[in-house]
């Protein structure tokens, strides 16, 4: 008999024979199996009711509050039985993808700091380079004030040489 394979809100349910049929040997060449899943009374419906073979198979938790149930396969379930939830997790975006994002900003990042140590370097030298004048400016200033202070000096002596 083959597996019994139920798909309910998006989730996979693979129960194995052993779950749900009965065998019962009714001599060396004959055989009973008996479905434990009945299917509902009407011929038309496609619905069955899961019962114990269910519930035996996967542990249900009903949570009334906020009206959920949650399964999760039985520990003494039989061999080869499953359970498979759709990846609620898929945002569209790969592994590679988010990657690629963050490589991206890392590189925004290094590109925006260098940036800005460049703006400052180039502010410094340029602050540099103005002191310079001013300073270049100043000295000649100085230089000037002390000739034209000597240049007073000698003249003065000259009048005090003159006087006499």
């Amino acid at each position: 008999m083959e597996d019994l394979i139920l798909y309910l809100g998006g989730a996979t349910f693979t129960m194995k024979p052993e779950s749900f049929a009965l065998t019962q040997k009714l001599s060396d060449t004959k055989s009973m199996c008996y479905l434990m899943v009945v299917p509902e009374n009407d011929a038309s419906s496609t619905q069955a009711r899961l019962g114990l073979p269910f519930m035996e198979t996967y542990v249900v938790s009903l949570d009334s509050e906020s009206n959920n149930m949650d399964f999760v396969v039985n520990f003494n379930a039989p061999e080869g039985t499953e359970l498979n939830f759709p990846d609620s997790s898929d945002d569209g975006l790969s592994g590679w993808a988010i990657f690629g994002i963050i490589i991206g900003c890392l590189l925004l990042l290094i590109l925006i700091i260098l940036l800005v140590c460049y703006m400052k370097g180039k502010g410094k030298k340029e602050t540099t380079t103005g002191s310079f004048v001013k300073n270049d400016e100043s000295a000649h200033l100085n230089d000037t004030s002390v000739n034209q202070g000597n240049d007073s000096s000698s003249d003065d002596e000259a009048k005090d040489k003159s006087a006499f």
